[in-house]
């Protein structure tokens, strides 16, 4: 049997309430609002402080006790004026510290800006193949596909998209991605999975190359499988070369994409969704927000396609994401 330290003990964060520090924050950040987007209007902003103190005692030989303090912002909005309104944005942010203003966490500050533009949205010129750039904010969608399908349920299926591919290349080599649990800056991180192992540090994506499942002791009996070495979450995508100004720059035409609504992808990748909160580009210059455009694609060709990524990363707490921009998707 495999026999751990029996004992020990872990703490993060702050392991108590700065209450006076969130109301300033809060407080400052309407005042803030009022004076630089007088047009935005808040459906809801909080900010709390969760503390969780966990203890896993099994029979594995594993005592492991934790105390794990962080502050968590949550904001949905829309800009409003006299004769128009603009589509629902919303966005978070996990912190150990409120060491800045609140409009800085994240990606709160840009989505803010991106919300008042959206009054001189338009549809789309036409339909046509290009460039799709993935803002941090729609992340998610397109590297939860291949987290998605590289965990138990799809695998003990038989039905992910990955199954035969561990130690070879499905995506393009400008993606490293890594779920870094035991990372200091990650407030959301953890010491131990929810199994009962010792978490570590993993990289799921060198270069593109598959490195590792994200199965638990469960997934991996089940198909004879290498357990991973965490449970995921806490996720990084190494940042690129180029400028986010750059990466607009040299596209012909294209869609900056902030948020994708639609339903999930089909097993191997294929989805169609309504563009929100997004922009279109021509000859390098962004030309004006958009308004129901539609982008039809599969969510593993996209990944395989990314062609640039950005040095500019946006730190949500729980993950950091720079921009993506990948070739030959459509958009109608």
């Amino acid at each position: 049997m495999h026999r751990h330290n029996p004992q020990a003990f872990f703490s993060a964060g702050p392991q108590q309430a700065d209450l006076e520090a969130m109301y300033g924050s809060l407080k400052t950040f309407l005042t803030y609002l009022k004076q630089n987007h007088p047009s935005i209007v808040m459906t809801e902003c909080s900010l709390d402080y969760t503390r969780i103190h966990s203890r896993m005692v099994n029979s594995n030989g594993i005592d492991f006790t934790e105390t794990r303090g962080n502050y968590n912002g949550s904001l949905m909005f829309n800009a409003k004026n006299d004769n128009d309104i603009t589509s629902l944005n919303y966005t978070g942010f996990t912190t150990f510290t409120l060491d800045k203003p609140f409009h800085q966490f994240g990606s709160i500050e840009q989505l803010l800006r991106s919300s008042e533009a959206e009054f001189r949205a338009q549809p789309l010129p036409a339909k046509f193949t290009g460039d799709l750039i993935i803002t941090p904010d729609a992340m998610d969608d397109f590297i939860g596909f291949l987290v998605g399908s590289v965990t138990d349920a799809p695998l003990i299926a038989n039905s992910s998209l990955y199954k035969d591919k561990l130690h070879e290349a499905v995506t393009s080599p400008c993606l490293t991605l890594k779920s870094l649990p035991l990372d200091s800056t990650m407030p959301n991180g953890y010491p131990f999975t929810s199994d009962g192992f010792k978490a570590e540090n993993l990289t799921l994506l060198s270069n593109g190359v598959l490195e590792s499942f994200l199965l638990t002791d469960y997934g991996a009996r089940k198909t004879g499988l290498k357990k991973a070495v965490n449970e995921g979450g806490c996720m990084v995508l190494e940042p690129g070369e180029q400028t986010l100004a750059d990466i607009i720059s040299s596209t012909q035409e294209g869609v900056i994409l902030g948020r994708l609504s639609g339903g999930a992808p089909a097993d191997k990748g294929d989805f169609s969704g309504v563009a929100k909160n997004s922009y279109y580009i021509k000859d390098g210059q962004i030309q004006f927000p958009l308004t129901e455009t539609m982008i039809s694609g599969n969510m593993a060709t996209i990944l395989r396609n990314i062609v640039a990524v950005s040095k500019d990363v946006v730190d949500f707490g729980d993950s950091r994401y720079p921009w993506l921009r990948s070739a030959k998707v459509n958009f109608s």
